[in-house]
């Protein structure tokens, strides 16, 4: 092994965002210690410029007029809660 090879980074963009993957070579023990400062050090460097963003996956699904009862019977193995719009 050469432990002086220097770390790799590549950025990929997906369908969701941005991925960035990099590559190194450290001993077992120090793999999560270094995963965590690469992540810190990138959020840093992205919390310098006010126009990038950094949203999170989420999702939002709106039941208008949806009998519950009914909901349920047929999606027992289904939990969602349901608001009023009012």
């Amino acid at each position: 092994k050469n432990p002086k090879v220097e770390p790799r980074f590549f950025m990929f963009f997906e369908h969701w965002g941005m991925r960035i993957s990099a590559w190194y070579m450290t001993n077992a023990y120090a793999a999560l210690v270094l995963r965590s400062t690469i992540s810190k050090e990138i959020i840093k460097e992205f919390n310098k410029h006010k126009d990038i963003k950094i949203a999170y996956p989420s999702q939002n699904l709106y039941l208008g007029n949806l009998n519950q009862n009914h909901f349920e019977q047929h999606h027992e193995n289904t939990h969602f809660y349901a608001r009023n719009k009012d």
